[in-house]
């Protein structure tokens, strides 16, 4: 839709919230990791004949006030090694899918998934922290944490009809007040907590 009402070509890209790597497409239709954002490490998992999965540890370049180095983001791509690639010449890998989130992701009863949902929670007013607990495909909790500018009734309803209009489907939505989100053993934050099954 925006191709043809703008008559121009829309390019696919990767990036995260802790700007340690960028995966852009190009004019050859192949993704490739641009170099300047930050150093990209594919950790193999799987391999099939050429084409390999790996999981993306990164080092970025651009964050001067809080440098990560190898962080484990949490994505998976599938990539094929070449030096360069046969159609620009840019530098390898080729990747040629990318997975996305290792952790949960919610479920719609429509059978769509959403791996985040840092857009939404940036426009929520007076909180901390979200959390969203899936207790079935229609049944969600929204856990947060307030800040001191919560506004009781108001921000809530607010919080509510945010999820509810983001995602579309007829889900249960709850709201969970908390003091504080515990982070996990390995000192991240999960944004999403899915209790059903695969």
């Amino acid at each position: 839709m925006i191709e043809k009402v703008f008559r121009t070509r829309v390019w696919d890209a990767y990036s995260q919230d802790e700007t340690c790597a960028s995966i852009s497409e190009y004019e050859c239709g192949c993704y490739h990791i641009d170099h300047v954002y930050g150093y990209v490490e594919l950790i193999d998992i799987e391999s099939t004949g050429n084409r390999r999965v790996a999981e993306i540890v990164c080092t970025g370049l651009l964050n001067n006030a809080w440098p990560l180095i190898r962080y484990r983001v949490g994505d998976r791509v599938e990539y094929e090694i070449v030096d360069c690639c046969p159609k620009c010449g840019r530098i390898g890998p080729i990747i040629h899918e990318i997975r996305g989130r290792t952790g949960d992701v919610l479920v719609t009863p429509s059978g769509r998934f959403y791996p985040h949902i840092s857009l939404i929670v940036n426009r929520l007013h007076g909180v901390r922290q979200v959390q969203l607990v899936q207790k079935a495909v229609d049944k969600i909790i929204i856990r947060f944490v307030p800040s001191e500018e919560f506004l009781d009734l108001e921000d809530e309803k607010k919080m509510l009809d945010s999820f509810s209009k983001a995602v579309g489907e007829p889900i249960s939505w709850s709201l969970e007040k908390v003091n504080e989100i515990p982070r996990t053993a390995g000192g991240k934050f999960r944004s999403i907590i899915s209790e059903i099954s695969n």
